[in-house]
């Protein structure tokens, strides 16, 4: 038999079934008619009318579902933009590692969570970002910063000095971001806090 652990594990590795279930159980729970979508019994006897047609949720009640399907999507996506910023900033010391060492710069991991972050920002939030700016050296190559002092060839403090930039760049935007993660999501809850303390609202 399997069971609620297991069951419960492979809705989190597909987290729109997961939503689906969450949304199906809350319609069972407080609207058993509803989620079957029954109408109330016709009156019986010579007078009887037609069946009204399925009841329809109420707005309260669409409001809440939907906050409930969006805050299981966006914890979802926050877990997965979490994990991409970190090993983005991994990418980025090993970057300045490199540098500092005079070895070869390996941009690949940077470049392919730069591109994660993006398309997450994008699908999730509704944001265009550009991790790649370096505005602070575009404005001045030769502004020294931090530990360059530790790099002798000049090439490689250049370029130290311009990763520096898109880091610092793109730190403050992910850190952004990130708080338009949280937005959202608390905003998804205190729909569903409202609605569980105001049950004089929901539907008899």
């Amino acid at each position: 038999m399997t069971s609620f652990r297991d069951l419960w594990q492979a809705l989190h590795r597909c987290p729109l079934a997961a939503a689906a279930t969450a949304l199906s159980l809350t319609l069972l729970i407080h609207f058993p008619g509803r989620a079957a979508g029954e109408a109330p019994p016709a009156p019986a006897g010579p007078d009887a009318r037609p069946a009204p047609s399925p009841v329809q949720p109420d707005q309260a009640y669409a409001d809440v579902v939907k906050a409930l399907a969006r805050l299981s999507w966006l914890e979802y996506e926050h877990a997965q933009f979490e994990r991409a910023a970190a090993q983005y900033e991994s990418a980025f010391q090993g970057i300045f590692s490199d540098l500092k060492q005079n070895k070869p710069v390996q941009d690949k991991g940077l470049k392919l969570y730069q591109n994660v972050i993006t398309n997450l920002a994008k699908a999730d939030l509704d944001q265009s970002i550009d991790l790649s700016r370096t505005p602070v050296y575009d404005q001045n190559p030769q502004r020294p910063v931090p530990g360059e002092d530790a790099i002798a060839n000049e090439s490689d403090k250049a370029n130290y000095r311009r990763y520096q930039s898109q880091y610092a760049t793109a730190k403050s935007t992910i850190d952004w971001l990130k708080q338009q993660y949280e937005d959202e999501m608390k905003r998804a809850r205190w729909v569903i806090f409202d609605f569980a303390r105001e049950p004089k609202k929901r539907p008899e």
